[in-house]
């Protein structure tokens, strides 16, 4: 527009006016489209439940907001939650900001970090003292989400749509609490819906506790927590590291 060209610190360049305001303008486009572009990569699900066009108004406002600091593009949109929440005409979807909030714990477990994992052979070498005493920590691809929100079903309906090309089923409860973790096992970003006693024992883990300080936390919440199945989860979702002292 008129008064957009006038506002160009044209002076600053050499050239005609008019070849310089085109060519703003067009780097301008360039830029917009790669916001775009990258925020879809990251939030696929909330792309969809938007809609295409709201989502490119979306992410044009989000980058005027919050420009790219970072030359890797896989980290841009890391406040978009956030700015979810403070955004009035999403407001009426108040489950939006941690479907974004999972979203993105999937796509940073995409470029965590590989390292050793604990194997059943492990676990199965531990006496059952040492296994008590046993202190592990989290995969780096795992993140410990939780809700007040059904996101985990809201997830993995889009998932199964997309690769069933059936149509999308929403959850018919939306407002239910949700504990969730991000797992990478065989390279491949899932989510894996958690109890509230399995969450209790993850977060204890991650907070350095032992394996019978997890259970203790998750005992005191569910009497019929089951360490034994539990831990085969665990280890079959590649979930477990050994901690370095």
């Amino acid at each position: 527009s008129s008064s957009s060209s006038s506002s160009l610190p044209l002076p600053l360049f050499k050239g005609s006016a008019t070849h310089i305001a085109e060519g703003l303008a067009l780097y301008r486009g360039n830029q917009i489209a790669t916001w775009d572009k990258t925020l879809s990569a990251a939030y696929p699900v909330l792309r969809q439940l938007v809609g295409e066009e709201f989502f490119g108004g979306l992410t044009k406002v989000y980058g005027q907001h919050h420009p790219s600091t970072d030359g890797d593009l896989h980290r841009y949109g890391a406040v978009f939650a956030e700015f979810l929440e403070g955004f009035a005409p999403v407001a009426s979807y108040p489950y939006f900001p941690d479907v974004a909030r999972y979203e993105w714990a999937l796509h940073r477990a995409h470029f965590s970090p590989a390292v050793p994992i604990i194997d059943r052979a492990y676990l199965a070498s531990c006496s059952p003292q040492q296994l008590d005493n046993l202190r592990v920590c989290l995969h780096p691809a795992c993140t410990l989400l939780k809700s007040n929100w059904a996101v985990s079903a809201l997830w993995r309906a889009h998932q199964s749509a997309s690769s069933s090309g059936a149509e999308i089923v929403l959850p018919q409860q939306i407002d239910n609490a949700d504990f969730a973790v991000t797992v990478r096992p065989r390279w491949r970003v899932d989510l894996l819906s958690l109890s509230t006693a399995s969450s209790a024992a993850l977060h204890r883990i991650e907070q350095g506790g032992s394996i019978g300080d997890a259970i203790d936390h998750a005992l005191a919440i569910d009497t019929e927590f089951s360490l034994a199945t539990e831990l085969a989860q665990w280890i079959d979702y590649a979930m477990l590291c050994a901690v370095n002292d």
